[in-house]
């Protein structure tokens, strides 16, 4: 018998004892005159009732076999690379160790009660016997295996799957796409992960990884990154040296910081500008090492490709214009187009001087390319000293998209670019990795540590910048450091805000009154990169300094060249990162037109050169019909050189330009590494230095189980029994390899139709009626204390008297509940909002909008929910789902809790808007959201399209930047990140970051639009808001639409809207 509430057993003697004792003295002096045995058959009685009692009220329970359980399937995966032959696991080989666990214990405990089935695991996954395995493999592909065993088994009971290895996944699959697609899966069977091998680990000494830095103009040196690491040494030293080509460069010697601490060091090379240069890192063997084939890793250096092209607008001639444009000119890596505005002509339009390449200057006639394919030409963007106000917003618009999709670089540099604050609000804005607006006067002097203030207008690097390929103007950080304090101050510095996330100062600059602001500023936007340039007359750092100084032109053409050295072609070749000799690789080849657009109907051609010279072709198929992507699977055998050369072409036009581009490929390093992309134009080549490479040993290394997944599939407890751990969450795997995890979870797939999603969205939705109305429900919930009470109060009564006197929402409609019961606020229980919610069901109709608004506190649950806090019993983000489901009409939800984030995936849905204050369950600390998004609703700042309304998504963005500049003036990590989420995906995203969520919110207004008397006004006004849907919807379609598709679609619309504006004006 087993009872649910289990007691030890000195209490069950202690309440036997006293069951019996009760019994007892209760017959000690019976009323009535009894005889010993009587006596004894009521003591008797009475005890076994008291004990009957007692037993029931710890819930005895009975525990059965689950019915059919011996018909699921249990498969078992034994790892059989070769690192499974090292003898470290209590004197035995591994596999011998993994081989006796499966005979003695696994094996005989499932068969009672499953059926197990047995394979190897090493390049594939194999059935196998127990008494013939063998460590032959050379990888362990953990994810391959997981996923084959999902698909063998589609359709039938698997009841878990158990892992028995040293290690993690070093398998390909797992390099190329992190290990998502078969480590985890969210509605798979759990996976039981069990170590092999000794804990503490073996002597051995590994390089980690070698990893070449941007190049610098400084002799073009090249900073080599290496990681190593010692186990079972201690901190006795070793050797650590570079050699190049085979060739000894450099020998240190390394003092470990303690036994198994990491090791970086950072070497400085200068690669062949001709040739390709191997570097490799080594580490002299040991006599006391087990393994020694992990001792030396290396990296490839090529010689700069095709020169880097680049669009230089300039404001107006001058000093920095013609010092920098000598500066970039000089450089044999660039290929600089200038534009510079020289004034106005008689008819009073701009007139501009042009310098560019053969065939480009007709492009650049007005100043600023006019087609897309013209500006994407260009590997970087520089907009120099000119004001936002010259620029179109459909040219900044095409800039920023030249930025995030084409994956080029922008440079924003002058005190004209950013006068007047006009690049706030236009498309151009978030791709700069500053806030324009400096709210809050400068930025804390945490980024310079201890050094001492700087004069005003003095450049002052950042330590972060010390080590930027853009900033290292000497050879060592001592150097650059030296070299940047002895350059003379700016004429002046725009005073610009704090970082966006993400992004990195390299440098500031102090004013007057002492604030410090942004001077040099960078950051990855899209797929490109953005900078900026605060300063003014960078050209002192070349007049005011010996003429030998090389400070200014190495600063310029680096920054150039980061911008610039990233950007793709529009053919592109993609490899894994870390291929062995015997491997099977799969290699992806992207092709797009002159705008980067995805080519689907492109034929390709790859030819693929062996090391010792023999060339195949490639024959490669289309990922899908719309991306055009193609790809195709080889087999590198043998150890060397090798290279890979693509060509595409749409019917007889060549996609780009016929180029070849060579590479070789370092040996895997142990960890999840990301796909390494090879730009081309029309072709493209690639190759890898591939050598053989022993296994790793015994680390203190965890690989989590599928805790994610286990949660939902709730593996049987007898297979956890079995087993010998909780089905709550899966066991840890200790081994070998710095591995994935075997849990990762998979949530990221939603994105991938998330473009398309919002805009079917917004298709279905339309445009919201003028005659909609607004409902609204505010809940302050149960505060915790006077203080929280107070402050929950004040946002409370600043947002209904919004809601009441400014957008006039009637009482009938507006609803409010919180902690203390008053006149026109109700008591925030259970039962009054559900009551609210069950009133709305019935007087909603599908065009009216419903605001609930959460303030207070929330409490994360131990599952995928959480709750919101009420007065007495609370309400769950699942049952406040339940209750918003039925509700006809559109939704607006916010959760302001710090637990708010699991509300999100459980409320969103079609036709609903989704605020929370965070975006992680693991964030548990106060948050400031609420106050920040009621402001948002009465701050003219916060209308950032000027029409006099604030939408959804412009409070969410004014409250996220507030929320973010919060934490910043306290000096504080933020612990809150504001989510949107509008497409019903459930997922959202962050205001400063680009995704799908947004064109709903765009649209979507807490006040009221005014009806106007007018019948014929009305349905102007309703066709203008139906066709500014329309243009949202056609947005978010854009990249599944062809150019020529797209713009005569916007055409169509836009010039219909301005009939429609045109209509409206004269009866507004």
């Amino acid at each position: 018998m087993h009872f649910a509430y289990p007691l030890p057993w000195w209490l069950a003697v202690l309440l036997a004892a006293a069951v019996g004792a009760m019994a007892f003295l209760e017959y000690r002096r019976p009323l009535a005159p009894l005889t010993s045995v009587e006596r004894g058959v009521l003591v008797g009685l009475r005890a076994l009732t008291l004990a009957a009692l007692l037993l029931l009220m710890f819930r005895p329970i009975v525990l059965l076999p689950p019915a059919g359980a011996h018909e699921a399937v249990v498969p078992v995966l034994i790892d059989v690379s070769r690192s499974m032959r090292l003898a470290d696991a209590g004197g035995q080989a591994r596999l011998a160790r993994a081989t006796a666990l499966l005979k003695t214990q696994l094996l005989p405990e499932l068969s009672r009660q499953f059926m197990p089935e047995v394979y190897s695991v090493g390049e594939g996954l194999v059935p196998a016997t127990v008494d013939r395995l063998s460590a032959d493999a050379r990888q362990t592909d953990l994810a391959g295996a997981l996923s084959a065993v999902r698909e063998r088994y589609r359709g039938q009971r698997v009841a878990g799957i158990v892992v028995l290895s040293d290690g993690g996944d070093t398998g390909q699959q797992n390099a190329q796409d992190g290990g998502r697609n078969g480590l985890a899966a969210a509605n798979g069977p759990p996976v039981f992960a069990i170590g092999i091998g000794a804990a503490e680990g073996l002597k051995d000494r590994e390089v980690l990884g070698i990893n070449a830095g941007e190049q610098r103009l400084d002799q073009a040196s090249v900073d080599l990154h290496v990681s190593a690491i010692s186990y079972g040494f201690g901190r006795t030293p070793f050797q650590l040296r570079v050699l190049a080509n085979g060739r000894v460069l450099d020998s240190r010697r390394i003092v470990p910081p303690a036994d198994g601490s990491p090791i970086n060091e950072v070497f400085t090379v200068s690669p062949d500008p001709l040739n390709p240069t191997v570097y490799a890192a080594e580490i002299p063997p040991d006599e006391s090492e087990s393994v020694t084939e992990n001792n030396a890793r290396s990296v490839l250096v090529s010689p700069a490709g095709r020169k880097r092209r680049l669009l230089f607008v300039e404001g107006a001639p001058g000093f920095e214009h013609s010092f920098l444009r000598r500066a970039l000119a000089h450089d044999p890596s660039l290929d600089v187009d200038a534009v510079v505005r020289k004034g106005k002509n008689a008819e009073g339009l701009d007139t501009f001087f042009v310098q560019a390449g053969p065939g480009r200057s007709s492009a650049l006639a007005n100043g600023f390319p006019a087609r897309r394919e013209d500006l994407y030409a260009y590997d970087a963007l520089v907009i120099a000293n000119i004001e936002a106000d010259f620029f179109t917003r459909a040219q900044l618009g095409m800039a920023a998209e030249f930025v995030a999709d084409r994956g080029a670089g922008l440079l924003v540099l002058g005190g004209e670019s950013f006068a007047k604050r006009g690049l706030i609000g236009t498309p151009l804005e978030v791709a700069l990795p500053v806030e324009l607006n400096d709210r809050r006067g400068g930025l804390t002097r945490a980024a310079l540590g201890d050094r001492d203030a700087a004069p005003h207008n003095k450049l002052m690097v950042t330590s972060e910048g010390e080590n930027h390929p853009i900033m290292r103007i000497g050879a060592s950080v001592e150097e650059t450091r030296k070299l940047w304090a002895l350059l003379p101050a700016l004429a002046a510095s725009a005073p610009l805000g704090g970082p966006r996330p993400g992004a990195t100062v390299l440098a500031v600059t102090a004013v007057p009154g002492g604030a410090i602001h942004p001077a040099i500023a960078v950051q990855r936007y899209g797929q490109g990169r953005s900078m900026i340039f605060a300063g003014e007359a960078s050209w002192r750092w070349k007049m005011m300094l010996p003429s030998t100084d090389r400070t200014h032109e190495f600063f310029w053409r680096q920054a150039a060249r980061w911008l610039a050295s990233a950007s793709p072609d529009p053919v592109t070749v993609i490899v894994p990162d870390t291929p062995e000799p015997g491997d099977s690789i799969s290699i992806e080849v992207d092709a797009r037109d002159s705008t980067f657009t995805p080519v689907a109907d492109a034929t390709v051609e790859a030819t693929l050169s062996a090391p010792g010279g023999d060339a195949r072709g490639i024959k490669l198929r289309r990922v899908d019909a719309t991306s055009g992507r193609f790809t195709a699977a080889v087999r590198l055998d043998q150890p060397g050189l090798y290279r890979i050369r693509a060509a595409a072409r749409r019917g007889s036009t060549t996609l780009g330009r016929p180029v070849d581009v060579r590479g070789r490929r370092r040996p895997r390093v142990r960890r999840s590494a990301p796909e390494r992309r090879i730009p081309a134009a029309c072709g493209a080549g690639v190759g890898w230095a591939l050598r053989a490479r022993g296994r790793g040993i015994a680390r203190r290394v965890v690989v989590a189980g599928d805790c994610a997944a286990e949660r939902r599939a709730r593996a049987p407890r007898s297979l956890a029994r079995a087993l010998g751990v909780r089905p709550r969450c899966g066991p840890r795997l200790r081994g070998m390899d710095t591995a994935a995890p075997l849990g990762v979870a998979v949530t990221a797939w939603p994105r991938l139709r998330a473009g398309m999603a919002a805009g079917a969205l917004l298709l279905v939705l339309g445009a919201p009626p003028l005659a909609a109305e607004r409902y609204a429900l505010i809940v302050t919930g149960a505060s915790g204390g006077a203080l929280y009470a107070q402050k929950y109060d004040k946002w409370r009564v600043s947002l209904v008297t919004t809601l009441r006197e400014k957008f006039k929402y009637p009482d009938d409609r507006l609803f409010v509940l919180a902690e203390t019961e008053s006149r026109g606020t109700g008591k925030a229980t259970r039962e009054n909002v559900q009551r609210v919610l069950g009133d709305m069901q019935k007087r909603l109709t599908k065009d009216d909008l419903l605001l609930v608004f959460l303030i207070g506190h929330g409490t994360s649950l131990d599952v995928d929910d959480a709750k919101f806090n009420l007065v007495g019993p609370d309400i769950t983000a699942g049952q406040w789902a339940e209750l918003l489901n039925p509700i006809p009409g559109r939704l607006v939800f916010v959760d302001t809790t710090a637990a708010s984030f699991a509300f999100m995936h459980k409320v969103a849905g079609r036709g609903r808007v989704v605020l929370t204050a965070t975006d992680s369950d693991a964030q548990q600390f106060e948050t400031a959201l609420a106050e920040f998004l009621i402001k948002a609703f009465d701050d003219p700042a916060a209308d950032l399209d000027k029409d006099g309304r604030v939408s959804v998504l412009e409070a969410f963005t004014y409250a996220s930047a507030g929320v973010r500049h919060w934490y910043e003036e306290r000096g504080e990590l933020p612990t809150e990140r504001p989510l949107l989420d509008d497409n019903g995906d459930g997922i959202g995203r962050e205001a400063d970051n680009p995704g799908p969520d947004g064109p709903l919110a765009r649209i979507t207004y807490l006040e009221p639009e005014a009806t106007p008397a007018d019948a014929a006004l009305a349905a102007l006004l309703n066709r203008r808001a139906e066709l500014e849907a329309d243009l949202e919807e056609l947005k978010a379609r854009r990249p599944s639409m062809s150019p020529a598709q797209y713009d005569a679609q916007v055409e169509k619309i836009l010039l219909e809207l301005a009939r429609v504006s045109q209509q409206i004006r004269p009866k507004s």
